[in-house]
C-alpha cells in the first residue's frame, strides 16, 4: 500500500493527470477539476494521513499542504478540496487502483 500511495503522491505533486488517470479511479469531473489546478499551480505539496487497514480494503487522506501559484505565491488550499478521502480494494492478492 505504501508504495501505491507513493506513487499517487509522486504523480499528484508532479501535476501528471495522465498518471494519475494510469493509477487511480476517478470522475471526469475529477479529472477536469485537477487540469484546472495543475494549470493555476506551478506547484503543489501534499502528505498522506489517517491511512486505515480494514482486511480487504484500505483507506487514507490525501492533504494538499502547500500550493504556488504562477507567479511564484504560495497560496493556502480551498477548505473544499484541501483534504481527499481515497480508498485502496485489494484484487487477490494485490493491491488495486487508488479510488477517488
Amino acid at each position: 500500500i505504501g508504495g501505491i500511495l507513493s506513487e499517487f503522491k509522486r504523480n499528484y505533486e508532479s501535476r501528471d493527470i495522465q498518471a494519475l488517470r494510469r493509477t487511480s479511479e476517478m470522475s471526469e469531473g475529477r479529472a477536469r477539476f485537477l487540469e484546472q489546478v495543475f494549470q493555476n499551480y506551478s506547484s503543489i505539496s501534499t502528505a498522506i494521513a489517517d491511512l486505515s487497514l480494514t482486511g480487504e480494503s484500505a483507506s487514507a487522506v490525501i492533504l494538499i499542504t502547500k500550493l504556488v501559484d504562477r507567479e511564484g505565491n504560495t497560496v493556502p488550499p480551498g477548505d473544499a478540496w484541501k483534504r481527499t478521502k481515497v480508498i485502496l480494494k485489494k484484487q487477490g492478492n494485490q493491491w488495486g487502483k487508488v479510488i477517488w
